[in-house]
């Protein structure tokens, strides 16, 4: 019965390092994910800036700002 019971105990005992494990690599993974997802971001405002500063995405503000300095029309 005592080697039963070392048995289990064993088994409990690794069955608690594995859900460690298992936690550790899903907090890897989430914080990897936010990084993927900020770098996205990142990447997303970068382009859309440039873009702005190329005229390719002219937003109505842009348009504005640009025709307000000139004097259009008589």
């Amino acid at each position: 019965m005592a080697d039963a019971e070392e048995r289990l105990a064993r088994l409990e005992e690794q069955a608690f390092f594995q859900e460690e494990r298992l936690n550790a690599l899903d907090v890897a993974l989430t914080d990897q994910q936010r990084q993927m997802d900020q770098m996205a971001r990142d990447l997303a405002d970068a382009l859309a800036a440039l873009a702005e500063l190329t005229g390719e995405d002219a937003t109505e503000a842009t348009i504005d700002e640009v025709f307000s300095t000139f004097c259009v029309g008589k």
